[in-house]
């Protein structure tokens, strides 16, 4: 059944966990427009509409597909290696940028059985450059599944139903900027945090209690 405008940007809204006011201060469009359009008092432009949409992740239609990269973790990257962010916005930031790009929907990304042992033995065997990512990359806690980036496919089989494995993402420039060196190459603490956050289920809970650890104890 096809959505509403009001619906659409609601619901678009709720799925990435993000307030009215933090998708306003991200999009920059008004908090009062994204109200009106949310209570259904105002139509908006196509051209806004878009805006808000792309900021949430979703592309541009009567449904919510969608259209996410690893654009909102390199911008907050940039921005905050730049100092560009004040440091009682930069936790929230993190926070924002990985709820509006959720790893599983960006491109090619996929789940296969293998776990993070495997994926190393193969990436180093074949020469291939990787970064491990999430939990493994940001604290003590052993992530529920690995997040590894290669710079090549595999053909890694997908986990049967229920059975853990690891994510498997690509390793483009973009991400490589923000990857360690040596013998164990893991992308940098803040990144490593937004891809667990970003994770589904229980991975993405655990990543969020760290967050508040790391406000608590004014650390980032």
């Amino acid at each position: 059944m096809e959505m509403s405008t009001a619906e659409l940007l609601f619901t678009a809204r709720l799925r990435r966990g993000l307030t009215a006011r933090e998708l306003s201060t991200l999009s920059g469009v008004p908090q009062s427009t994204v109200s009106r359009i949310e209570s259904g008092k105002m139509s908006p432009s196509y051209d806004i509409m878009r805006t808000l949409l792309a900021t949430l992740g979703f592309e541009s239609s009567d449904t919510l597909r969608p259209a996410v990269s690893n654009a909102p973790l390199v911008r907050f990257m940039d921005d905050y290696e730049r100092g560009l962010i004040p440091d009682r916005a930069v936790l929230d930031r993190m926070r924002i940028a990985a709820q509006t790009s959720p790893i599983l929907d960006r491109g090619g990304a996929r789940k296969v059985s293998v776990g993070l042992a495997e994926v190393v033995e193969w990436a180093r065997a074949e020469g291939v450059r990787f970064a491990i990512s999430g939990l493994e990359g940001c604290s003590n806690e052993t992530s529920l599944e690995p997040i590894i980036y290669l710079a090549a496919e595999t053909s890694f089989a997908s986990p049967e139903p229920g059975r853990r494995g690891s994510i498997l993402l690509p390793l483009d420039e973009d991400v490589a900027r923000f990857a360690g060196g040596g013998d164990l190459p893991t992308m940098s603490v803040a990144w490593a945090l937004m891809d667990s956050i970003a994770s589904p289920g229980r991975q993405s809970d655990v990543a969020l209690d760290i967050l508040e650890q790391y406000r608590t104890a004014e650390l980032v």
